[in-house]
């Protein structure tokens, strides 16, 4: 099977997955309370978000569990749209560089990252200030990632060496 069928084939089914979480009900988890909880924390300041002190002053669920088991609603709550925004700017980077580097044949990078970005439903797994150790983890692939270049310029599909510098 060529890259251009397993690459969209893969795309399509983590879409899938990540379609089928985000849509079920979350149930016995609690998520059902505390995501509304967070989005009505968030819909107080859009825009820059409310900070660890916002949370640790909301909500009596936002107070109770400090953060809001969803790694995309916790930073919207946090940071709101412009800190998030900017900060998933930077991840759409770490993304497309481990995709052109899967894209020359070393997919491991981006199974890391995608794993990470779909656990992140469920999960909050990042702080910037300080990684943890899956954020780091991220930080650590994307690096791997864009140390890679084709042996020629010419064949996109090439297989991936890792630049040394020696100086």
């Amino acid at each position: 099977m060529t890259r251009l069928v397993r690459i969209p084939m893969a795309v399509v089914a983590l879409t899938f997955g990540a379609w089928t979480l985000i849509n079920q009900p979350a149930g016995l988890t609690g998520r059902n309370t505390i995501w509304p909880a967070f989005i009505e924390l968030w819909q107080g300041s859009p825009w820059i978000g409310v900070g660890g002190s916002g949370i640790s002053q909301g909500n009596e669920w936002a107070i109770f569990f400090q953060h809001a088991h969803n790694m995309y609603l916790d930073d919207l709550t946090r940071e709101g749209l412009l800190g998030a925004g900017v900060q998933y700017a930077a991840v759409t980077l770490g993304v497309v560089i481990a995709a052109r580097v899967a894209w020359w044949g070393a997919p491991g990078a981006l199974a890391v990252i995608v794993t990470y970005l779909i656990t992140g439903i469920t999960e909050p797994r990042n702080s910037w200030i300080a990684p943890s150790a899956t954020g780091f983890l991220f930080i650590l692939m994307v690096v791997y990632a864009s140390t890679f270049t084709p042996r020629t310029a010419s064949s996109p599909a090439a297989t991936p060496t890792v630049r040394v510098s020696r100086g």
